[in-house]
């Protein structure tokens, strides 16, 4: 009775700790709140572009800086943004890699694509892809604080 008691213990102890320490990994819960900063802007221009992804409620804000007046628009994954006409959907997340699939309505129809972010360089830095602009890849470093707040 004592083996079984242990066995189940062991088990059950195994399957919990491992359940937490996936999830906690996952894009979203391991840069939550971190602020990155498009890095190819001018430097002597007043234009600032960046985002910030939340994983509760999954989401996004994307920010536009110039001249001091700050537009934060925040989009969460799974419902459409009615002003942008743009929804966004998860289509998996791993511990540096977040890909998403966008539809936006546009003047000339309905475009969907997919977004990839990958982050590297220890959280330092975040490249943007998209499959609708192979060549226009977007790159971004970590900055310590939120213009949205």
């Amino acid at each position: 009775m004592k083996k079984i008691l242990l066995i189940l213990t062991i088990f059950i102890f195994a399957c919990s700790s491992d359940d937490s320490n996936e999830n906690d990994q996952l894009f979203l819960n391991k840069y939550n709140g971190v602020v990155w900063e498009d890095i190819e802007s001018d430097p002597s221009s007043d234009y600032k572009y960046g985002h910030i992804f939340y994983s509760s409620p999954p989401s996004v804000k994307t920010y536009d800086q110039f001249i001091g007046e700050i537009y934060c628009d925040h989009s969460i994954f799974g419902e459409p943004d009615q002003f942008w006409g743009i929804s966004t959907t998860i289509v998996s997340q791993s511990e540096d890699v977040l890909t998403l699939e966008i539809t936006e309505d546009l003047d000339e129809g309905i475009e969907t694509y997919i977004l990839t972010a990958t982050v590297g360089n220890n959280g330092e830095t975040l490249i943007i892809e998209r499959s609708n602009e192979p060549d226009g890849d977007e790159y971004y470093e970590k900055i310590n604080t939120n213009p949205c707040e």
